[in-house]
């Protein structure tokens, strides 16, 4: 499939997610106090919210290595979905919905970076696809999201052509 489109690779941690979700990331306790503090830890609470009625469930994604070329891209309309790297950083297509019309607004698609040790929780609605490991071989990463989002609340959306990208 012949791509057209070049996405740009901006770091999550960084760039204005609106309409994408929100970062997670350690704050700088210099700017945001922890919620809880002493001589063995440092918490931070409530960096991120997924509302889900019934619950939410948490799991791992294991993901290949593979071209950087993205050929469809899903949707959970009803929940958020966090993707938090746990081994290595990984790049994420995403990009926000065309309000009442269920498909993607591929003028402000873009791939984000995730470094290891942070994640995105999607907002609602936003689209996005499996990670791409910048490493060789396979990667992997904690999902969490309303329980059953697989078999519910699922929607993909073919590209073509295909949207590419570089590391």
């Amino acid at each position: 499939m012949a791509s057209n489109k070049e996405l740009r690779v901006l770091d999550a941690a960084t760039t204005d997610l609106r309409g994408i979700g929100v970062a997670l990331r350690l704050p700088d306790p210099a700017v945001r106090r922890p919620d809880v503090e002493n001589d063995i830890i440092r918490f931070f609470g409530k960096l991120g919210v997924i509302e889900a009625p019934g619950g939410v469930e948490f799991g791992i994604c294991a993901y290949e290595h593979r071209d950087f070329v993205v050929e469809s891209l899903e949707q959970h309309r009803r929940s958020g979905e966090l993707l938090y790297a746990i081994d290595d950083d990984f790049l994420m297509p995403v990009a926000p919905n065309l309000p009442g019309a269920n498909q993607p607004d591929l003028s402000k698609a873009c791939a984000l970076r995730v470094r290891r040790s942070e994640g995105v929780i999607f907002a609602p609605g936003a689209w996005h696809w499996v990670p791409y490991p910048i490493k060789k071989g396979k990667s992997f990463a904690l999902v969490g999201f309303a329980i059953d989002t697989p078999a519910n609340d699922m929607s993909f959306h073919s590209l073509s052509p295909g949207l590419r990208f570089r590391p």
